[in-house]
């Protein structure tokens, strides 16, 4: 009998020792809470729980249901010692996925704004379901392990990549997600415009796609990928190039040609026009911004108090107020000064009148030599004055990039692509063998004399 004693007491020791009972880093709920479940609900976590709390060390929550308080774990040498002396636990893997954890919050309380409690609830959401449809690895998975040390002989910290801020409809701030974590094509495809070799993410098909991001929709899923897809680009081709060539063609063609190239956005591969909501779905944020501008700036310029910037440099245009009627009016994106009523540069030192004025003894002349040597632009929404010079008689204005002929005002995309019988009658090059862009000169009988 006495040799049974200390059997009955090490049984007895084992279930009170079922609680953590005296514990620094369990100090809310502690006799509440047995060993086994606190490790469950510890673990759990160290795996999800690192989502919220951004604003506090202690992102740990205790493990009893309904309550608030959070354990006290603020660094990795806690969380090691909370391991090994409450649960013992002594395991390099646990211990490596909170160092992870740590650097997953930094990255998150870095961002500029830092996302809400709601956004980082949903993107945990988010991260979940694409980890189990296999769209992504888990953010603790071994592939990602630094093995290799640097030039310095140490193991790099690990990096936990760059943030991807995704626009989900209905929701009011961006949901960050980790781009390092999703899985990749096997096999890279090259970009025929920048010529880069890109492995673009493993989304299994548009279909599939739709139905993994169909809790979560918004033009993030699109703008995601590298290359374009049928739901943002409405081509018949294979995409080869890839949306951010895409957007850079957009951004350069609206920058060069101004708001006139609204209405002829073109796919860079096929020459196909874009529609306004495949320019909106392609482009970059702050290209949009300047092709709304361009498309308003379009339709005011039909409006009679509608002004262009004569700054060179300048491609704005503004509405201006009719009464009172201005004379002096400012550019508002550059300030640049200029007459309303004449459309010019404000002429300093003289009223609309003085400037008007028949004593000055240039105005005749020079308002002969603008009606002699100058024509409007043909386009109606433009109507800018043009001097020809001594270039060939195939013109295009400066001001909205209108392509027409000197001689006739034809306009030129008709005459490239159906010939000489596009210009009008009368016109010298109608029946003539060289083309408008054969002759130079500021008229016709000047180039032909050259000619000779």
């Amino acid at each position: 009998m006495a040799l049974r004693a200390p059997a009955r007491k090490e049984k007895s020791l084992r279930w009170l020792n079922e609680y953590l009972c005296d514990s620094k880093y369990f100090t809310c709920c502690w006799d509440q809470v047995c060993k086994d479940c606190f490790k469950t609900k510890l673990l759990e976590s160290l795996a999800s729980g690192w989502w919220s709390r951004l604003g506090s060390l202690q992102w740990f929550s205790c493990p009893r249901p309904g309550c608030i308080g959070a354990l006290d774990i603020r660094c990795e040498a806690d969380f090691q010692i909370c391991l090994e002396r409450d649960l013992g636990i002594i395991d390099s893997d646990f211990v490596k996925m909170y160092v992870k954890a740590c650097a997953f919050r930094d990255i998150l309380k870095s961002l500029d704004p830092r996302p809400s409690g709601d956004a980082l609830e949903i993107s945990a959401e988010v991260t979940k379901c694409l980890i189990n449809a296999g769209v992504m690895y888990s953010p603790f998975d071994h592939r990602f392990d630094i093995a290799l040390v640097d030039e310095t002989g140490c193991i790099p910290d690990f990096n936990p990549g760059t943030i991807y801020s995704a626009v989900l409809d209905r929701k009011p701030s961006p949901v960050p997600l980790f781009m390092k974590f999703f899985k990749r094509q096997k096999t890279f495809k090259e970009c025929m415009a920048c010529s880069k070799a890109m492995f673009e993410i493993d989304y299994g098909g548009v279909d599939a796609w739709k139905a993994t991001c169909n809790n979560f929709q918004g033009s993030w899923q699109w703008n995601i990928l590298i290359f374009p897809t049928k739901e943002s680009q409405n081509c018949d081709h294979d995409f080869d190039i890839c949306r951010a060539c895409t957007a850079a063609h957009i951004r350069n063609t609206l920058i060069s040609c101004g708001p006139s190239a609204c209405e002829n956005l073109k796919c860079p591969q096929c020459n196909r026009k874009l529609t306004h909501q495949e320019i909106l779905k392609l482009a970059d944020t702050n290209t949009v911004a300047k092709y709304e501008k361009f498309l308003l700036q379009s339709f005011l310029s039909k409006e009679e108090n509608f002004r262009w910037c004569l700054n060179p440099t300048c491609q704005n245009g503004e509405l201006y107020p009719s009464e009172p009627l201005p004379e002096k009016i400012y550019c508002g994106e550059c300030s640049f000064k200029m007459c309303f009523k004449h459309q010019v540069p404000w002429h300093k030192g003289q009223t609309c009148a003085q400037y008007d004025s028949a004593k000055d003894p240039n105005f005749a002349k020079n308002q002969e030599w603008v009606k002699s040597n100058t024509k409007n632009c043909p386009n109606r929404s433009c109507k800018a004055s043009i001097q020809k010079g001594e270039y060939c008689f195939h013109m295009t204005c400066s001001i909205c990039s209108h392509e027409f002929c000197w001689e006739c005002l034809a306009n030129w995309g008709e005459i490239r692509v159906f010939g000489r019988g596009r210009h009008k009658e009368g016109c010298f090059f109608k029946t003539s063998e060289i083309g408008p862009m054969g002759l130079r000169g500021e008229n016709i009988e000047q180039a032909l004399r050259a000619t000779d």
